[in-house]
């Protein structure tokens, strides 16, 4: 059984899973790794669904399935998607160790404001992060006025990014950087502002970053800084559920449908400096019942 289950909705998170490979190897952490794509077909991910109350349904039958399947020590969620969907399931997680991506951002964007009180954030993400708000809502916990947040949902960005259709990628980045500005605009920020802080609040964006990069500096020069969100697991968490002193990490994916050629292309491009993941992509497991 893994000792740490990964779970997304999509491929993105395997950009945290090769960050945490690395980690675990420095602090002489060996496991066993299960990631797992919780999205239901390879049309439709929790993005394409009809309503809120059907992505909780299904993330949360999802969530039973595969934490019963697999028995992990640790869960991590990998995926902002869904992390803004946790605080609705019923699933418990009892004594589980639980990372979430959000909770990772959230510190991070917070850290980044606190520091200069006349930044703005602007959280590009899925549509289903900027409805459910809940970057406004952890940033007010680490004491961050929502007047200083801005959500810019970028539709279907992360299907072009998993498909490495460069045109179409500059194309939706382009776009959500003329409403970002329209925003700035409109929350009268932009002329107070010295430092926009672009957090890119999907996994998949950050395979994309220098097109943010790029697009940012033609809309606001050098006003925006473009972060993604930097993985690190607690390492009294680490030493709790982990014992022995061995680097030897492996990595196993499943899902319910098998990657299709495009994206396993795409994905060991990114990943092309790490074998365990290569080989991972390879030897994917595809699990018809599996949620």
């Amino acid at each position: 059984m893994p000792q740490i289950l990964i779970i997304d909705s999509g491929w993105g998170g395997l950009l945290i899973t090769e960050r945490l490979i690395t980690q675990l190897q420095d602090l002489k952490k060996g496991s066993v790794v299960q990631y797992v794509n919780l999205a239901p077909s390879h049309e439709q991910g929790y993005n394409q669904m009809s309503s809120r109350h059907v992505q909780v349904q299904t993330f949360d039958h999802a969530l039973h399935a595969v934490v019963a399947r697999y028995q992990p020590t640790i869960i991590l969620l990998a995926c902002n998607s869904l992390a803004a969907l946790l605080p609705r399931v019923q699933f418990k997680f009892d004594q589980k160790i639980i990372w979430s991506v959000i909770e990772e951002g959230a510190k991070h964007i917070a850290a980044q404001l606190q520091q200069d009180s006349d930044a703005v954030a602007v959280i590009f993400s899925t549509e289903t992060t900027a409805n459910e708000g809940i970057y406004p809502n952890m940033l007010q916990a680490f004491g961050i006025a929502k007047e200083r947040v801005i959500s810019v949902a970028c539709q279907g960005l992360a299907s072009c990014i998993s498909a490495g259709d460069s045109a179409t990628i500059q194309a939706k980045i382009d776009e959500a950087m003329q409403r970002t500005a329209q925003k700035l605009t409109d929350f009268n920020q932009s002329k107070h502002a010295h430092t926009i802080c672009g957090l890119l609040a999907c996994t998949h964006y950050a395979a994309a970053k220098s097109f943010f990069k790029e697009t940012a500096k033609k809309y606001f020069d050098d006003q925006m800084k473009v972060l993604d969100i930097q993985y690190h697991l607690d390492k009294y968490h680490l030493d709790k559920a982990f014992k022995g002193q061995h680097d030897k990490v492996s990595v196993s994916l499943s899902g319910k449908y098998q990657i299709n050629e495009v994206e396993q292309k795409t994905w060991k491009t990114l990943l092309w400096q790490s074998n365990t993941l290569q080989h991972a992509l390879d030897t994917m497991q595809v699990i018809e019942d599996l949620f």
